[in-house]
Order: C-alpha cells, then sequence, then structure tokens
C-alpha cells in the first residue's frame, strides 16, 4: 500500500503543498516587509487562509487528480508571481492564486489517498501521509531561503517548480499502472 503508486502521487502532492507553504510562510514576509507592515503582512496571509479554506471545500466537486495537476500548476505560478512581484497589488493577486492552489492541491491529494488506501489501511496510510507534509514544511524556509538568498525572491517559483516534478513523476507512474477508465459504450 505505502508502494503504490497512488500512494506515491498522493505523497508527492502533499509535500509539493507543504514545501510550499513552508517557503510562503518563512520567506515571503521577508520579501513582503519592503512595502508592508506586519499588520498588513498579517491581512494578506488571512486573506490567503480564507481563499485557500474556500478551494479546500470546492474542490471536492471536481476530479482528483486534474485538480491536484491544476492546483500544482497555481502553486508555482502564484508563489512565482509573488516572489517575482514588487508591488502590493501583484502579491494580493499572487496570493489568490497561491491560496487557490493550496487549497486545490491539498484536498485532491487527501482525495488521491482516501480512493488508493482501503479503510482496513488507512491509518497507517494517513500516519504516512501526514509525516510526508511535516517534513515538506520543515524543509520548505530552507528550500525557499536558500534560493531566495543565492537567486533572489524572483526565483522563489523554483522551489514549488522542483516539487512539481515529483508529482509529474508520480503522476506517470501511476498512469502507467492504472488503467485508463472510459466511461459510456464501448
Amino acid at each position: 500500500m505505502l508502494r503504490s503508486p497512488g500512494f506515491l502521487l498522493a505523497s508527492a502532492g502533499v509535500v509539493m503543498v507543504s514545501v510550499t507553504i513552508g517557503a510562503f510562510d518563512g520567506v515571503l514576509p521577508l520579501h513582503f516587509d519592503s512595502l508592508l507592515s506586519q499588520a498588513e503582512i498579517a491581512a494578506l496571509y488571512v486573506g490567503t487562509s480564507l481563499v485557500l479554506a474556500f478551494w479546500t471545500v470546492a474542490a471536492e466537486r471536481f476530479p482528483l487528480r486534474p485538480t491536484l495537476y491544476l492546483g500544482t500548476l497555481l502553486i508555482v505560478g502564484g508563489l512565482s508571481l509573488a516572489g517575482a512581484g514588487d508591488e502590493v497589488w501583484i502579491w494580493i493577486v499572487a496570493l489568490v492564486v497561491v491560496g487557490t492552489g493550496f487549497g486545490l492541491a491539498q484536498s485532491s491529494s487527501l482525495g488521491v489517498l482516501l480512493e488508493v488506501v482501503g479503510t482496513e489501511r488507512i491509518v497507517l496510510a494517513m500516519v504516512a501521509w501526514s509525516q510526508a507534509f511535516a517534513i515538506g514544511y520543515l524543509l520548505g524556509p530552507a528550500f525557499g531561503g536558500g534560493v531566495a538568498e543565492a537567486l533572489g525572491f524572483a526565483a522563489l517559483g523554483i522551489v514549488p517548480a522542483a516539487f512539481a516534478l515529483l508529482v509529474l513523476w508520480a503522476a506517470l507512474l501511476e498512469r502507467r499502472e492504472r488503467p485508463l477508465r472510459h466511461e459510456g459504450p464501448a
């Protein structure tokens, strides 16, 4: 079960989300403080949390894998835009995009996990999946900080992009193992 391609996809998705959240929480405030006060930065983060919450709930209406892939793309684009932007309105747009991506990708990653793991083994799978999230969240500030220090905030999108490649790899592995489901008459 923990070696299945579906579990790998769910784990890759949550690691990509958590690494990016770690970079988002641990690095972007340093970029934002060039124009914003602590209270204004906090307001941006509260707004992002509301967007994340909305899309986490809304994600249930969409197919799991395409939603995970869309969320991944939105995270890469949103964090890239936030790091490269140097105006508050750009940051607001970027945080709406990244918050949407976080909500979609995290929710669909959990959905994939629940789909591929039988209920008799879900506890072990949830523990491993949660640990993947925790490890990613700890690595995010280190990776994000290293990228920002070496290349500047504009390069921050490298962090989620690198982990998006992990999602792509896991998706390709799962696709090879999982037959396509065709609906309708044969």
